[in-house]
């Protein structure tokens, strides 16, 4: 075999490396049917996590909140609404 040969070989064979680990590094995270699963059970678990009369409809299915200090300032709200009216948070 010849040099350059040996170069196209090697080369073939980098670009097969690097398209694998693209496929499992950036496909399969996010597109599997594994992967969604996961997404959906996390989901799931997160609704049932927040406290009573949050509201989620506004978010994006798949995505966490986009903000702490939002989350922070909606929670502090919440808080301060159950303590001005006891009876509305029951």
């Amino acid at each position: 075999m010849s040099q350059n040969a040996g170069r196209v070989v090697a080369l073939g064979v980098g670009a097969c490396c690097v398209a694998v680990v693209g496929v499992v590094g950036v496909y399969l995270p996010f597109h599997s049917d594994f992967a969604i699963q996961g997404a959906e059970s996390r989901r799931e678990l997160h609704k049932l996590n927040l406290p009573q009369g949050a509201d989620v409809s506004g978010q994006k299915a798949g995505l966490a909140p986009s903000s702490m200090w939002k989350n922070l300032d909606t929670q502090q709200k919440l808080q301060q609404e159950a303590a001005t009216n006891p009876e509305s948070s029951q």
